[in-house]
């Protein structure tokens, strides 16, 4: 699903396109929330990454990420001799070879731990593995609850359109229903009627909902890419990315959603 724009690729035909041409099917599925919402192993992915910090974790208390290797590439190919062929970091190593389906998840584990150190501290991994045990009860509220407050805010007067994956308005609607379980995320986008700065004082008025730029957590989290992740843009990149002035990305945490809608409605008072 891409981001902020909600948009969800035709996986089942990326696959095939990749099959054609001999090259891994990778696939960043951190909205798929690890496999839960979406399978992208299901439609033909070969490699599969996640940020854990996100749905994994599901509190915001630790960092991490998750390459998950399905075996099924043939690395053997020719097209990858720093796997197929003799490694000079390991004294003429042949991961192929040596470990059959498993030598690209190998190569990452024994290249990235000597080479750049990523190994999680196990308390870190201790607060993954207790974020796992609640996963799918987190994101089934999740879901449910974005519907309700996505529907809310096609209602609203102050709301210029919305962009969820679960309307059939939608231009990912069809693939959103093929690939993900309940057919849509967590995360919605909406445009509101105003300026940049009015929506700055929408998202500061928010009492409830956290202005912050995380996805994935307990916490509902409002964000204004314009002024925080996408600050840095030109007018022109914005418009390429898809990133309006009055453009919020909101990823539903858990609570009540009625709670929720009395949060939005007062801060739309704000803003006149």
């Amino acid at each position: 699903m891409g981001n902020p724009s909600c948009t969800v690729s035709d996986m089942e035909a990326l696959g095939k396109l990749a099959k054609r041409y001999d090259v891994p099917f990778i696939v960043d599925n951190t909205f798929g929330a690890a496999g839960y919402l979406c399978n992208p192993f299901e439609w033909g992915a070969n490699i599969v990454v996640d940020s854990a910090t996100k749905w994994i974790n599901g509190h915001g208390t630790a960092m991490g990420g998750v390459i998950v290797d399905g075996g099924n590439y043939n690395w053997a190919n020719g097209k990858f001799p720093q796997i197929d062929g003799p490694s000079e970091g390991y004294h003429g190593l042949n991961f192929h070879e040596t470990f059959g389906a498993a030598a690209f998840i190998v190569k990452c584990r024994v290249d990235g731990v000597r080479d750049l150190g990523c190994c999680p501290s196990p308390f870190d991994s201790y607060l993954m593995t207790i974020g796992l045990e609640t996963l799918s009860l987190r994101v089934k509220h999740e879901v449910e609850s974005a519907r309700r407050l996505a529907e809310y805010c096609r209602n609203h007067p102050k709301v210029e359109r919305v962009s969820f994956v679960g309307f059939e308005s939608h231009p990912s609607y069809a693939n959103a229903k093929k690939y993900f379980r309940f057919g849509s995320s967590a995360v919605f986008t909406i445009e509101l009627k105003g300026t940049l700065d009015s929506t700055v004082r929408f998202v500061e008025s928010l009492k409830l909902a956290a202005h912050m730029v995380m996805i994935g957590d307990s916490v509902t989290v409002v964000t204004h890419p314009a002024s925080t992740t996408h600050k840095q843009l030109s007018d022109a990149d914005l418009a390429a990315a898809g990133v309006t002035p009055t453009m919020l990305r909101i990823s539903v945490g858990l609570e009540n959603t009625d709670d929720l809608i009395d949060d939005f409605e007062q801060a739309f008072a704000h803003i006149g």
